[in-house]
């Protein structure tokens, strides 16, 4: 197969893949890097483009590319994708943070965290996650190359560093899970598991 496909099985045996089950992201000759199921909508996402697709019930896959959101420009690594209850948020291939809005994605840089990303020498290792603390929505933007962490508000949209010593090193949580309203992070330089 090419990198952009993908597969869709039987609704009656999960396991089953017919040969006409098969469809391809391909507005741009890019790779397929991710596929993040949000709302009504399976968005994917390319090395330099995003595509929304959408189950229209009919056809072998019953899958639809929906053109009017397509964008030209993809995620910048595997792990740099994440959603809240309200967006996905996502660094992009050219290093911009973006959040959606509705089809489309709005740059939620600011000057400031453009220069700094653009600092970074490798980004395709980014780690994106989210949490709440306190009823307040955080996506968190890890780049364990540069060795740095920024955290954006989603409800101001201010950007800040998470930092650990006395180097300003990268946050030691590289990610974050709610169980039983508390929030647990794994700690990046020994595997334990803390609640933040």
């Amino acid at each position: 197969g090419t990198w952009g496909e993908f597969v869709t099985s039987s609704i009656e045996a999960g396991l089953a893949i017919d040969a006409l089950d098969f469809a391809n992201a391909e507005s741009h000759p890019d790779d397929l890097v991710r596929i993040i199921a949000f709302r009504q909508f399976a968005w994917m996402f390319g090395s330099h483009s995003v595509e929304p697709w959408q189950n229209t019930g009919t056809g072998n896959p019953p899958w639809a590319r929906v053109s009017s959101g397509v964008q030209p420009y993809g995620v910048a690594g595997t792990h740099a994708v994440v959603t809240t209850t309200e967006h996905i948020y996502f660094l992009d291939h050219k290093r911009i943070p973006r959040r959606s809005n509705g089809l489309n994605f709005e740059n939620i840089g600011t000057p400031a965290i453009g220069v700094e990303f653009a600092k970074y020498s490798v980004i395709n290792d980014c780690i994106a996650y989210e949490f709440t603390q306190d009823n307040q929505q955080f996506v968190v933007f890890t780049f364990p190359s540069a060795n740095r962490t920024w955290c954006f508000h989603e409800q101001t949209g201010a950007w800040s560093q998470l930092s650990h010593g006395v180097d300003d090193d990268r946050h030691r949580a590289s990610s974050m899970l709610n169980v039983y309203g508390l929030n647990y992070c794994a700690d990046h330089t020994n595997g334990f598991i803390y609640e933040y």
